[in-house]
Parts: structure tokens; C-alpha cells; sequence
């Protein structure tokens, strides 16, 4: 779909004024005198959440060997034009004047700075700005303006001139610097917001530089909002002995070790991961990263990943339960459908996956949920968690400390090329963060199937440190 809008000639209306209010379509700008006939043109715009003091710095460092372009970068480099998205402001680069040379590319013609106005208006021109009628042209610019208290508005407007051959209309027009520019300069649009955004909410916090970005969060957010996961009410009782006296001693003992007394009950965490996945045991491993929010009233989950194909092509997938109802879906490129399940399996498999979410990283979740709990020995534990109708069981181990060294359950499928089955799910831990009376975090570990034919360790990785956020206001 998002494919045909992009290449699809009767969306050329789309692509030119992305994101465009109709004044800023007809209204002169800074610079739009400098090529008065373009052959082609676009404005592109999106509203930001920061003043423009706080959006200029990253449109002022823009450029191959400054602050990137804030797009994808992957796919940028893969064409060879070595950018490095920055993520903060560099003094150095905040003061372009005219004439200064941008790159965009090592190998492409280079621009230069044509006009510019500090903290609104930066435009950048291919031809010398001698040459009265250049055979060829483009001008790239950029205005931010002020659009309320605390809001501005950042327009990206190019502009061509080429000649008149079939060649020159089609390649440099409509069938690759309009469809090109359009993904790229959205993206870049974007990837402004995001980071103006954050760096007007205050200097970062260790959680808020661990929280995801571009398109993890976006892909989160939209996941969220199709879910209709609503906020966990905010439970502000504390976790004392009495709510663990009637509990069999082995699991007190996880309790206390997991830093549970004396603190609130979670209602609800948020947490991001990074790693690497693959899909069989023999399949290429890929740079993995992702982010989940989980609830227990109601029991529920959203899971978020983003798998990158040889380092370039992105795979986002999904997997919710809600409402005792479990989903998977995946897309390669956010296009096209990979991987898409439901029904009983997923159901069960996914109220499993959230009790493992609850037993390593949200203990206290258990106290409020319908759970059953079975001591195997003094070291082994048997939890069984009802939602939904059915009811779902793991078993686990814990160290002398009380926190979990081993966790698996037979309530999942293996998503396998001949179909899904049935097979012993567990995530051992390797140890944890956090010494004694901490809210600890465990170490990066793995998670394996337990095939006819052997293990199947298919994902690799650790939750990112300081991004858990526990009773966050609401899903973000």
C-alpha cells in the first residue's frame, strides 16, 4: 500500500506537499527567488512539539560530514555516502555561512550554503549563484518557523531545474528524485522531530537515552494505539511481608531476593531490549532491537521488534495479548506481510510469554494477577497464570539468593517452516544487576526452543540498562 503511494504517478499531489498546510504551499520563502521556474518542486513540513531555539541547532549541522541527515542511515551508507546520524548538538557545526560547501554524497556534486538565516532558515544550492541561467539546478531549504507557544514548524522545500530530454524528465523528476526525495526527506523530517523533541523535554536521563527512537518508537507507538492497551491505574500500595506470609517459603524467599518488599506494586513497566534473532537454527543471525509494555489490569502486552536483513532491509514485528486474545505480525520494509498468527496457540502462547515477562523483570505484578503457586523443592518453583479462559504454567529455579536461574514452560510454539509446535520454551539466567534489596535486572542471556532435534537458541541479547520505567503515566 505505502509502496504504491510512493512510486504511483496520480500520488504525485501526495509526495510534493507531505505533511504541507495550503499558506505554506502558496507562501514565499527565503530563497524560493533564487530558482524562479523549477522544473520540479516539492515542500514537505511537520509540527514539532519544541520552539524553534531548540529545532534550529539540528537543521543548522546537516551535511555528509556534519550531522547527517537524520534518515536512514543504513540505507544511506549503503549507497556509499558514509553518514553518521548525530544524536546531540556540535558546537562546531552551528554556524554554516554562505558559501560554505555541504556534502551530500563523496561522489555526488557538491552544495553550498546560499542563504541563511541563524534560528530559521537555512538554503542550500547546487549551482554557483553566479551562473544567471544554469543549465541545471536544485536548491534544498529549510525553515523553521514558530507555530504557538512551544511549537514551531520545520518546511523543506526543493526545487530542479534539468533539461528537456525523456531521460532527464523521467530520472530526475518523477521517477527518482520525487520519490526518493519524498521517503528520505519525510524520514529526515522525522528523525528532526524525534531529537528536537527529546532535547526540549531537558537534559536526558539515563532512561530517556535508553527509550527507543525513530523507527522502533514509531512502530511502538502505532502498536500501542492499535492495541488499545489503556494505561494501568497506578497502584500505590507497598509490597509488605503480610502479602507473602500465606505463600509457600521457597516463593518468599524469590520475593524478598527480587527486591519486592517494601516497594509499590507494579501496575504496569515499560522496557527495551537489543540483541539479535534469527528465525532457524540455521539462518543468518540479525541486529535486533525492541520495546514492550506490559499491564496486569488488565493482563496485557505489547511487543515491539525492528530485525534488520543484512544490515539494511527492516522487518518490524508485533506481538499483543489483550483481552485474553494473542497476535503476531510481521512486515518486511513495514510493507509487506511476513508473519501473521492468531488463534488458540497464539493466545496461549502469548498469556505464557507475559507470565515469563512477570517472573523476571515485574515479581510484584504476581501479587495482583490469578496465580497459582506449587513449591517443587526448596530451589524450584511451579507458577500457573489464568486469563482468558485458559490457564497457563512454568516452572523455575532460584539461586541462594532467591532470584531466578533458569524459567520453562511447555505452553508455547515454535514458529517452524513446516508450522507451529508445540516445545519446552526457556530463558535461563545468567545471573543479575543490583545487590541486595535492589530491584534487579538480569544479565543478557537467551531464549531457546528444546527441539526433537536439538536446542534452537534463536534470540541473544540483554534489556537495555536504565529503560525499564515501572508505572510510567502511560504507554509512550
Amino acid at each position: 500500500m505505502i509502496l504504491g503511494h510512493v512510486l504511483a504517478p496520480w500520488r504525485r499531489s501526495w509526495r510534493q506537499q507531505w505533511g504541507a498546510r495550503p499558506d505554506e504551499l502558496s507562501g514565499a520563502l527565503p530563497g524560493d527567488d533564487l530558482i524562479a521556474a523549477p522544473t520540479w518542486s516539492s515542500t514537505h513540513a511537520i509540527s514539532i512539539d519544541a520552539p524553534p531555539e531548540h529545532v534550529w541547532p539540528w537543521v543548522a549541522q546537516v551535511g555528509q560530514e556534519r550531522g547527517g541527515f537524520y534518515s536512514f542511515e543504513r540505507l544511506e551508507n549503503l549507497f556509499g555516502c558514509r553518514i553518521t546520524n548525530a544524536d546531540r548538538i556540535v558546537d562546531e557545526w552551528q554556524a554554516p555561512a554562505v558559501g560554505q560547501v555541504v556534502h551530500i554524497h563523496p561522489q555526488a556534486p557538491q552544495l553550498h550554503v546560499a542563504v541563511v538565516e541563524p534560528g530559521s532558515t537555512l538554503v542550500l544550492r547546487g549551482a554557483d549563484d553566479d551562473d544567471p541561467a544554469p543549465a541545471t539546478d536544485n536548491l534544498w531549504a529549510f525553515h523553521v518557523l514558530p507555530d504557538g507557544p512551544g511549537r514551531c514548524r520545520v518546511i523543506e522545500r526543493s526545487c530542479t531545474v534539468h533539461g528537456s530530454s525523456l531521460s532527464e524528465r523521467l530520472f530526475l523528476g518523477t521517477m527518482l528524485i520525487e520519490p526518493v526525495g519524498f521517503v528520505m526527506g519525510r524520514e529526515m523530517l522525522r528523525g528532526i522531530k524525534e531529537r528536537a523533541e527529546a532535547s526540549f523535554e531537558g537534559p536526558p536521563t539515563a532512561a530517556d537515552a535508553s527509550r527507543p527512537r525513530g523507527l522502533l518508537a514509531r512502530a511502538f507507538a502505532r502498536d500501542l494505539r492499535r492495541a488499545g492497551l489503556a494505561p494501568a491505574s497506578h497502584d500505590d500500595r507497598v509490597v509488605t511481608e503480610d502479602d507473602l506470609a500465606e505463600l509457600p517459603p521457597v516463593v518468599q524467599r524469590y520475593f524478598r531476593g527480587m527486591g519486592v518488599v517494601g516497594r509499590p506494586r507494579v501496575a504496569s513497566f515499560q522496557v527495551s531490549f537489543r540483541g539479535r534473532f534469527r528465525m532457524r537454527p540455521d539462518g543468518p543471525w540479525m541486529r535486533a532491537t525492541a520495546v514492550q509494555h506490559n499491564t496486569v489490569a488488565p493482563v496485557g502486552r505489547v511487543f515491539t521488534m525492528v530485525l534488520w536483513f543484512a544490515g539494511v532491509l527492516p522487518m518490524i514485528g508485533g506481538d499483543t495479548y489483550l483481552s485474553g486474545t494473542g497476535r503476531m505480525l510481521g512486515k518486511l520494509a513495514g510493507l509487506v506481510t511476513v508473519a501473521d498468527g492468531s488463534g488458540p496457540e497464539f493466545d496461549t502462547g502469548e498469556l505464557s510469554t507475559w507470565l515469563n515477562d512477570a517472573v523476571l523483570l515485574a515479581p510484584s505484578m504476581l501479587l495482583g494477577a490469578p496465580v497459582t503457586w506449587e513449591a517443587i523443592d526448596d530451589r524450584t518453583i511451579r507458577v500457573g497464570l489464568s486469563d482468558g479462559g485458559r490457564t497457563v504454567h512454568a516452572t523455575f529455579c532460584i539461586d541462594g539468593s532467591g532470584r531466578p536461574t533458569d524459567y520453562w514452560t511447555t505452553d508455547r510454539w515454535a514458529d517452524l517452516p513446516d508450522g507451529p509446535v508445540r516445545a519446552e520454551w526457556r530463558t535461563p539466567v545468567p545471573g543479575w544487576t543490583g545487590g541486595p534489596g535492589d530491584a534487579p535486572m538480569p544479565l543478557p542471556g537467551g531464549a531457546t526452543w528444546m527441539l526433537d532435534d536439538g536446542p534452537f537458541t534463536y534470540v541473544e541479547g540483554g534489556f537495555v540498562p536504565g529503560s525499564r520505567r515501572i508505572n510510567p503515566p502511560a504507554p509512550s
